[in-house]
């Protein structure tokens, strides 16, 4: 006699069949005491875990997640002092020989060799040691380089591919021959003068604190009349005193506290950039050089594809004021929160007006792209121009305050003289 197992449902399983399912889910369900065991609460998925951060002398990650560190090493001699004009001959002889096809860790040893007496050269050779025995990547080994300025490693992270890497490379090394240009014209410009001015006027210090009071003892020693011009000289003279005493501690004072404090400030170092722009002659030299290089970089860093933000962030890091820093990290943290336009970081006085006026108009990003790509060189350009025009013009206003300074203190050591050999003659 046959046993139907089938049911009404045609889609369902028999009842033989479940209950075979029941009995053996049952079984796996009972412990070997006999008791059913509870059934276990589900873990909730783990959250993904944040990523570590990465720490000063990292190398980054490889493409495993794992932290590539730059191996602690001591090195008694790391090479000579790398001047901007070095680092700049460098990067271009970087970019050349990875031009013509040369691997980049190979590249990176080429340059090596040819500036190893330079502490930029043994930088590069200890990258391609990176890239070789560390895994890591050739950006990452070149950032892990502190010996490149700030400028330079900003232009390298910004690149995506190997090629903007290479363009960015050959930007930077424009870049950093440029600032020593203008920086070293400056600096030669206002040394000599300096140097001459602080020799007049320790010169003049020794005559108002040494010289003329002597005459004057000596004038009352020999009952001898002071000439009228001597006493006028000497009134002068103690308020000369008093005022290059008060002028010499101000600036031993500003030393200290920059060597201790200052340079640590970032609203001190941005009030010193800002009183550096504002002052006549130098003011718009300074001015015209951090636009040029920030232009440089906030255009080539759009170029590259990275957002707007970011850009701004990564181009005021490099631009080299510290004032038009904190302006465009303000803007940048503004664009997140508030959503306002990239093109809202000119409404400064730190940049030029004409650069605030043109790329206010510009109706898109690729128009301030290309308005920031003529700007920069035309910016570069005229402050060379403006170096040359201020060393004309320094030369002569200084030789004239040598020539007065020195004209006064011949007339107030000579006058007493004068004065005191008719009494000396009389004595003998």
């Amino acid at each position: 006699m046959s046993t139907d197992t089938t049911t009404d449902d045609p889609g369902s399983v028999p009842s033989s069949r479940r209950a075979m399912r029941g009995n053996r889910t049952a079984d796996q369900a009972k412990p070997a005491s006999g008791k059913a065991r509870p059934p276990k609460p589900s873990k909730p998925p783990k959250a993904p875990k944040a990523p570590k951060r990465v720490k000063k002398g990292d190398l980054g990650f490889d493409e495993n997640g794992v932290p590539l560190k730059k191996a602690p090493t001591f090195v008694l001699y790391k090479g000579k002092k790398s001047k901007p004009a070095t680092i700049a001959r460098s990067l271009r002889a970087l970019t050349m020989v990875l031009r013509v096809g040369q691997p980049e860790a190979r590249a990176l040893e080429i340059v090596g060799e040819q500036y190893r007496k330079f502490e930029i050269g043994r930088a590069y050779e200890h990258a391609a040691k990176a890239m070789r025995e560390e895994g890591a990547s050739f950006k990452q080994a070149l950032m892990a380089e502190e010996i490149l300025p700030r400028t330079v490693r900003e232009l390298i992270e910004a690149a995506q591919t190997s090629q903007a890497l290479q363009r960015n490379l050959d930007q930077a090394a424009v870049l950093m021959g440029e600032a020593t240009s203008v920086k070293k014209k400056l600096l030669m410009n206002l040394i000599q003068p300096g140097f001459m001015m602080l020799m007049c006027i320790a010169l003049l210090f020794v005559a108002v604190a040494f010289i003329i009071p002597g005459f004057v003892a000596t004038f009352d020693d020999l009952d001898v009349e002071t000439p009228q011009m001597t006493i006028i000289i000497l009134a002068v003279a103690e308020y000369v005193k008093w005022g290059l005493v008060l002028v010499g501690l101000a600036a031993a004072l500003f030393m200290s506290y920059w060597v201790t404090l200052g340079r640590k400030s970032d609203r001190f170092k941005s009030a010193m950039d800002t009183l550096a722009i504002r002052t006549p002659a130098i003011g718009p030299i300074l001015q015209l050089s951090a636009a040029s290089r920030l232009f440089s970089l906030l255009s080539a860093n759009l170029s590259t594809g990275i957002g707007e933000p970011e850009s701004l962030r990564s181009a005021a890091n490099g631009c080299g004021n510290d004032a038009l820093k904190q302006h465009c990290l303000a803007h940048a943290e503004r664009m997140l929160t508030d959503g306002v336009e990239l093109k809202g970081f000119v409404q400064t006085k730190l940049v030029p007006l004409d650069a605030r006026q043109i790329l206010s108009s510009a109706p898109s990003v690729r128009q301030e792209i290309e308005i920031m790509n003529e700007l920069s060189p035309e910016y570069r350009d005229e402050a060379s121009v403006q170096l040359d025009t201020l060393n004309k013009t320094i030369d002569p206003i200084v030789n004239y305050a040598v020539y007065g300074i020195a004209g006064v203190l011949i007339i107030s050591i000579v006058l007493p003289m004068y004065a005191i050999y008719p009494a000396l003659m009389q004595m003998g």
